[in-house]
């Protein structure tokens, strides 16, 4: 068991170490630029890169800001924002094939037993096609927004006190922290909070300014901008093993209750959460693997060794492009959901034929 903890550690060591430094060099500069901004790791991501993070800061290493960590998911926010308009452009355009009622489960994360409450058995069992049917869809919402809107209100409520208990909302514009790539979880918090908001990303399909009602939220990367999926571009097409590891050991977040005890002095929330992946139901294993990226990034700070991106981009290539460079112990870790598309768990290793 020792030999196999060394080995994930050293995998984490070599492969995410690397990353996970420029990405915290990039992380300092902008806390230096805005000194009154609250640091926002996004669940799941930023899970460990909020560790990553702490470790840095308990070394002074780093500037140590305030920092929480938020959780957040696209099915969650889709769903609580399903009545507003301005959301069905992110919800509502990734492709999808199948009826409505498996597409209202599947993407925006409601029991069955709502969704029939909602709509009748004809629309539910409608077939649709996104993004073709678009159109369709949304018109099927417009008919129903007063009861949608009913059906998400207590679920949107607790997330905002929720929000606000983190104290997201004082200071300057919080500054987000999440892989990638388009920013719809940022943006969506920006509708939410109404307040502006700054993300820095691994990698984004586009930088710059994003009006979101009367705020802004701005988007940066450090790696990479103006890339899609299948451009060849080896980060993003194989970000799934990223994804894979850049992980809470927690499923994917669904709703948050609030606990009324009057013996409790602060308010309490209680989150609910979806189906767990491999490294989420292991999570000793992923905490040895982030064992190995702590140590990496603290020896690079403290010797000063840095990444250029070509680098990085190397680096990525070369460990997700050979099955050689991919330990036995290593393999059950690669295992994402993908539940949004409707899918099951995906695995990099088999989808790529590693």
């Amino acid at each position: 068991m020792l030999h196999k903890t060394t080995g994930l550690a050293d995998f984490g060591f070599q492969f995410l170490g690397p990353i996970c430094s420029e990405y915290m060099h990039s992380l300092r500069d902008c806390i230096l630029e805005n000194p009154d901004s609250p640091i926002v790791f996004l669940a799941r991501e930023g899970y460990f890169l909020k560790e990553i993070y702490e470790e840095l800061t308990e070394n002074q290493l780093i500037d140590n800001q305030e920092s929480v960590y938020l959780l957040a998911s696209r099915t969650f926010l889709f769903r609580i924002c399903i009545a507003d308009p301005f959301s069905w452009e992110y919800s509502c355009k990734h492709k999808f094939d199948g009826t409505i009622d498996a597409l209202m489960s599947a993407r925006f994360g409601f029991p069955h037993a709502v969704t029939k409450t909602i709509f009748s058995n004809d629309v539910l069992n409608k077939t649709i096609s996104l993004p073709d049917d678009y159109a369709h869809l949304t018109t099927i919402f417009y008919k129903h927004l007063d009861v949608l809107n009913s059906a998400v209100a207590t679920s949107r409520g607790n997330y905002r006190d929720y929000i606000g208990s983190l104290n997201v909302l004082s200071g300057g514009a919080p500054i987000f922290v999440d892989v990638g790539y388009s920013g719809t979880i940022q943006k969506l918090l920006t509708r939410l909070i109404g307040k502006n908001t700054l993300g820095l990303y691994f990698i984004t399909t586009k930088q710059g300014e994003y009006s979101i009602g009367k705020s802004k939220a701005t988007m940066t990367p450090v790696f990479k901008n103006d890339v899609q999926m299948g451009d060849g571009y080896p980060m993003l097409d194989r970000s799934l093993f990223l994804e894979s590891l850049l992980t809470s050991p927690d499923g994917q977040f669904l709703d948050i209750h609030k606990l009324c005890n009057p013996l409790l002095k602060n308010e309490a929330f209680k989150p609910v959460y979806g189906r767990v992946s491999y490294a989420q139901a292991n999570s000793e294993e992923l905490s040895a693997v982030f064992g190995g990226v702590k140590a990496a990034v603290s020896h690079y700070f403290r010797t000063g060794v840095r990444f250029s991106r070509t680098d990085i981009e190397t680096l990525y290539e070369t460990f997700t492009s050979s099955p050689h460079m991919i330990p036995c112990a290593m393999r059950p870790l690669f295992d994402v959901d993908d539940a949004i598309s409707g899918n099951k768990n995906v695995n990099p290793l088999q989808l790529f034929g590693i």
